[in-house]
């Protein structure tokens, strides 16, 4: 039942949950569904790329469709948008490579807004926020942890310390909920 009416789009990925006896969603999801097509304004064509036990749990009309990313209408809409913020170094395929300017280039495609996060390559300036300017706010409902390269070892003069440190305390200041990068990109279905 979603096509032009929210936005879909060829490319989206959705997770289908089961729903319990409640009406809630099951944690687990039991199958991945890519849109290939939208066909009108409540109907677009998808293709299962997953499913854990089509047998004895197959995809059913009242499933739960969603992607933690995705929101009706965030691509037309500013206020429909998701924030996120970075932390740390974010490997995607090589751990020893920082990816953090293709995972914001990645995130800003789909319609994120990306509100803060540290460029390791900028030696003077390295915590950047998002062109509003505003940073991390109580808009921001995650914060996606990477690699930490000062694990080992405080550098507190260096200024990316200085902006992971920031990053930490303002996350804290508005209470915002943390994720591993492995555990984010598993939760959004996507392939490194």
């Amino acid at each position: 039942n979603m096509g032009t009416n929210v936005d879909v789009r060829p490319g989206d990925l959705f997770f289908i949950f089961a729903n319990q006896d409640n009406g809630q969603p099951e944690k687990t999801p039991k199958a991945k569904v890519v849109v290939l097509r939208v066909l009108d304004k409540a109907l677009a064509l998808a293709e299962v790329t997953e499913i854990k036990d089509a047998g004895g749990n197959p995809i059913r009309e009242n499933d739960h469709v969603d992607n933690a990313l995705w929101a009706p209408n965030m691509r037309k809409a500013l206020g429909n948008k998701k924030h996120i913020a970075l932390r740390g170094r974010m490997p995607l395929r090589d751990p020893n490579v920082d990816n953090t300017i293709e995972l914001v280039k990645r995130l800003e495609d789909m319609g994120v807004i990306v509100d803060a996060y540290i460029d390791f390559n900028d030696k003077e300036n390295p915590l950047k926020i998002n062109t509003s300017g505003e940073g991390i706010t109580e808009k921001t409902f995650l914060l996606i942890e990477g690699d930490d390269p000062y694990k080992a070892a405080a550098k507190p003069e260096d200024p990316a310390y200085k902006a992971m440190r920031k990053v930490d305390d303002t996350a804290r200041d508005f209470n915002i909920r943390r994720m591993s990068l492995a555990g984010f990109l598993q939760s959004v279905g996507w392939d490194k």
